[in-house]
């Protein structure tokens, strides 16, 4: 499977609470929140398998705060 690490965007989100519901670990937010930070998807084409939010906490840091990857992709 060849993925494409791309921004995340309003597009995606749909796809995301996919994820999100079916990856109970994660942390459960609403998706259009995840818009107020660093958002990150991993694409399969055009289907959305992955998703990363984090934010930058200054120079050279950042915090990691939900990541979530279908199912059906981890492990790959």
């Amino acid at each position: 499977m060849t993925l494409t690490i791309r921004s995340g965007e309003p597009r995606d989100l749909a796809e995301i609470r996919v994820i999100q519901v079916a990856s109970p670990e994660s942390a459960q937010w609403d998706p259009v929140d995840y818009l107020n930070h660093d958002l990150w998807v991993a694409a399969a084409g055009i289907r959305v398998v992955g998703f990363l939010a984090g934010r930058t906490l200054g120079a050279g840091e950042s915090e990691l705060l939900n990541l979530a990857v279908a199912p059906d992709s981890r492990r790959q």
